[in-house]
């Protein structure tokens, strides 16, 4: 059984020249954490399991990994963030994807892709709705000015903002799993979770002609 990482009680920040210390010093300033920056972090953290794994840098997923697979297939893993960018209201999120097709590349014809919800069951998923019921948690949707873009845009039918997650939010199979974050320390824990989900999926994989985990 695959053991996965403990989520971190608590951060040191004291080491200034790590990607989670540049991150919190960063929001600190000016608020924001871009996609960018969080995925200095998760290079950081996945940069021993991919070399276990032999996953390399792919050239056409700009966040993502690639090596060959025994099948002959290109498996590749990324992490996809949220179109609407970094909020200091509403945070972000991002997925992971999976992919096994003939090249490293995207949308190509001969592939095949899933994104980790599709993959998982148990322990992790569970530690996934944990984390993103804390981050969750936390936001105060009264705290938000009523001229903010987010509301202007939010859907008629529902008067929701497009960008306010549920405040119940459990992922359960149907809907597209997202991780959330809005403080470093969330991007801290997210990282983890990132770990756990390649940790268990990509050495699967390495030996699949498709993404099914059951076979």
């Amino acid at each position: 059984m695959t053991k996965l990482p403990a989520v971190p009680l608590h951060i040191c920040f004291e080491n200034m020249t790590t990607p989670i210390a540049k991150i919190r010093h960063k929001h600190e300033g000016e608020g924001q954490m871009l996609a960018k920056d969080v995925m200095k972090v998760f290079n950081d953290r996945l940069t021993p399991l991919n070399k276990e794994l032999g996953f390399k840098r792919s050239k056409s997923f700009s966040n993502g990994y690639q090596r060959m697979n025994t099948q002959e297939k290109c498996a590749i893993y990324w992490m996809q963030f949220d179109k609407w960018g970094f909020d200091k209201f509403f945070g972000s999120r991002f997925t992971v994807e999976f992919q096994l097709s003939d090249q490293d590349k995207m949308n190509n014809s001969f592939s095949e892709r899933k994104r980790f919800g599709q993959l998982l069951c148990g322990e992790i998923l569970n530690r996934v709705n944990i984390h993103n019921q804390r981050v969750i948690g936390r936001l105060r949707e009264q705290d938000v000015p009523v001229d903010h873009p987010a509301l202007i845009i939010a859907n008629p039918l529902t008067e929701k903002c497009p960008l306010w997650p549920r405040n119940n939010y459990r992922y359960d199979g149907k809907d597209d799993c997202w991780i959330h974050y809005i403080q470093p320390e969330d991007v801290d824990a997210a990282s983890t979770l990132v770990v756990a989900i390649a940790q268990y999926i990509a050495p699967r994989i390495m030996n699949l002609k498709s993404l099914d985990l059951k076979n």
